[in-house]
């Protein structure tokens, strides 16, 4: 049996070198950094309606966004 959806992925985010990188970045600058692709109106809406009290959390939702992944 090959199931898809089987295989468990485990990830680590080092934020010592995220906070580096991305110190002087305002967190409403971030998604301009981090999506190569042109958005369209509805994600930038949801991107406004994220939270931005912190740049680690505001970085994976947009990391979660199909435009991030597929890009």
């Amino acid at each position: 049996d090959n199931k898809k959806g089987d295989t468990i992925i485990k990830a680590s985010a080092n934020w010592d070198i995220f906070n580096s990188n991305y110190q002087h970045v305002e967190i409403e600058e971030l998604n301009n950094n981090l999506l190569q692709c042109p958005i369209n109106q509805g994600v930038q809406d949801y991107l406004n309606r994220l939270s931005k009290k912190s740049k680690q959390e505001y970085c994976v939702q947009v990391m979660s966004l199909p435009e991030y992944q597929m890009c």
